[in-house]
């Protein structure tokens, strides 16, 4: 073998070639003037293969689960070296291991979903899941919540799993329970962590400020609670205060996407319409009762919070107090029974003079009128009807005038 070794532009090069002197002389010479630099040194490539090896196996590992862009957790670290063996015409089999190599895995950006529940009864719940802890914040500090009092005077351990269902409604008083799903926001899968959202009510102009739990280390859904009350609004003081016939509204924004946003909203101590069946005005004056279907006898129906006795029999526009001293004032042609047990009822209405009641006008025309859509059902028309989830009843009321009367 023949080399030739020379300078060019401080840079040191060789040309060696193998063959007869002449030729290996010649081949020497024509590799330097070509410019060629002679090959790194075996180890130079082995520690370089070694290590682009263990990162292409390591980044295989995170996409080592079919159907998944991200097979490993997020927040795993996943740690690799590579081994890399060679051997040439002149040496020994020999083995090179690579640098460590660590990757953690990332998150991928996803949309939230947020939702208002209700603790519910076993067995009756779209979710089984825990619903807090929960905290609040005061100043600078989060302060956690004390376990929810749910309507009917039952405390629960909101670390414990519970039944749960989607809510548009609650009476003012029992606790708002809020569900946000975003995976985004798992970030380590080995960790619990928390998400914060905004709880407000415009009747009031009360707000607070909300951190959820999220309910397991590794599932991307976060829940919480708050109490509501009908008083004089407080900031801070971890009491939402609203007013009857109004909404809460809860809002969350990702952090780290501000495009990310959701929001959901409910109703507070939602009234039903005793409403004319020609022109939609509410009528006030109307006597309804609630009996149950199977024995004709008056319901058993509570106040807000669930404890309290509350007339079976009301006027509609009228005012209501239940027995614990709580007072419901109705606005024109509405009514309301706050909390009814889960079973088979009849409303008998009873109208003023100039109307009657059931009506015989279609559900199609009734919902034509000027004020609608309405809630209306079997319970509307005087039929019997099966009450089941929620607290209370929803139905309106249409009630047809009397022939004699004049309309211009």
């Amino acid at each position: 073998m023949g080399c030739l070794t020379t300078r060019k532009g401080g840079l040191r090069l060789a040309g060696c070639r193998s063959g007869p002197p002449g030729r290996r002389r010649a081949a020497a010479v024509q590799n330097l003037t070509r410019g060629r630099r002679p090959s790194p040194p075996r180890h130079f490539w082995n520690s370089r293969i070694a290590a682009i090896v263990g990162l292409t196996i390591a980044a295989l590992a995170l996409n080592s689960l079919p159907g998944s862009a991200i097979a490993a957790p997020p927040g795993a670290v996943i740690s690799n070296q590579a081994s890399f063996e060679y051997q040439d015409l002149t040496s020994q089999l020999a083995t090179v291991d690579s640098n460590t190599v660590q990757l953690t895995t990332a998150v991928l950006r996803s949309a939230s979903t947020l939702e208002l529940t209700r603790v519910s009864s076993a067995g009756s719940g779209s979710y089984d899941e825990t619903v807090g802890p929960a905290a609040c914040l005061q100043g600078a500090t989060f302060v956690v919540l004390p376990d929810p009092i749910l309507v009917g005077g039952s405390q629960i351990d909101p670390t414990q799993a519970q039944q749960a269902s989607g809510t548009g409604a609650y009476n003012i008083g029992e606790p708002t329970f809020v569900r946000l799903v975003d995976s985004d926001q798992n970030l380590d899968f080995q960790l619990i962590e928390y998400a914060t959202v905004t709880v407000t009510s415009p009747a009031t102009g009360d707000s607070e400020t909300l951190r959820l739990t999220e309910t397991g280390p590794n599932t991307g859904v976060f829940t919480g609670y708050l109490a509501t009350g009908g008083g004089a609004q407080v900031p801070g003081d971890c009491l939402l205060q609203v007013q009857s016939g109004s909404q809460l509204v809860v809002a969350y924004s990702d952090v780290a996407d501000p495009g990310d946003q959701s929001q959901a909203s409910a109703m507070l101590d939602p009234t039903q319409r005793v409403f004319e069946s020609r022109t939609g005005s509410l009528v006030s004056g109307a006597l309804v009762e609630l009996v149950d279907a199977n024995t004709g006898l008056p319901a058993t129906v509570y106040g807000n919070d669930g404890i309290a006795q509350f007339p079976a029999a009301i006027t509609s526009g009228g005012t209501v107090t239940d027995s614990s001293g709580t007072s419901y004032v109705f606005a024109a042609g509405e009514y309301r029974f706050p909390v009814v047990a889960d079973g088979d009822y009849r409303l008998i209405v009873t109208p003023p003079s100039e109307y009657a009641a059931p009506s015989t006008v279609s559900e199609a025309d009734l919902q034509n009128l000027p004020g609608g859509p309405y809630s209306l059902g079997p319970a509307s028309f005087g039929s019997n009807f099966t009450k089941s989830g929620g607290l209370s009843i929803g139905f309106d009321i249409p009630v047809d005038p009397q022939i004699s009367a004049l309309f211009l």
